[in-house]
């Protein structure tokens, strides 16, 4: 679809801060050298995660594409009547935070720190109407504990945006 962008004017939405920048002649060279590009992360002076998580370009004509079958199969354990393992994965022990996962998309978290009050955001338990700071365990929560409640909503912060976690209501229970 590179067509759309002889049109003029044109804009280009920042997938981290959902802003709206011009695409202009050096914005068009760097996306042509560059998959993933924010200006908002470049304004904060956060570094790209490394580059396999953002490709550049290359030229993949005469590569096969069934390897994500391959992937998938080789994943799946499975017993010896042929059905799926019920087994526990060791990788959900692991409890990665989502800052880590290099997902393109998702704020950062000093991002979610500065933009969001984490104490306010709106939760339901049974029915009943609170706000993360009224948590128990919230104050003593530290945010570098990807197991901590603190951690967890600041992740779920970052991956829906600030405007979406300003007014839902996250259900538990």
């Amino acid at each position: 679809m590179k067509y759309k962008g002889d049109f003029n004017p044109q804009s280009v939405l920042d997938p981290e801060s959902y802003e709206w920048h011009p695409l202009d002649a050096g914005m068009k060279t760097r996306l042509d050298k560059q998959k993933y590009i924010s200006p908002f992360r470049e304004q904060c002076g956060v570094a790209y995660p490394p580059s396999a998580a953002y490709p550049t370009p290359t030229s993949n004509a005469g590569e096969s594409q069934s390897g994500t079958q391959e992937l998938v199969e080789q994943d799946t354990e499975r017993d010896e009547d042929g059905e799926e393992s019920e087994e526990e994965d060791d990788d959900m022990d692991q409890h990665v935070s989502i800052f880590d996962t290099e997902m393109p998309g998702i704020l950062t978290k000093q991002a979610v720190q500065n933009q969001v009050n984490l104490d306010n955001i709106k939760i339901q338990i049974f029915g009943a109407n609170y706000v993360t700071s009224d948590l128990v365990s919230w104050e003593e929560d530290g945010n570098d504990d990807p197991k901590s409640l603190k951690s967890l909503f600041t992740g779920f912060a970052a991956a829906v945006g600030v405007e979406v976690i300003s007014e839902a209501t996250v259900h538990l229970g």
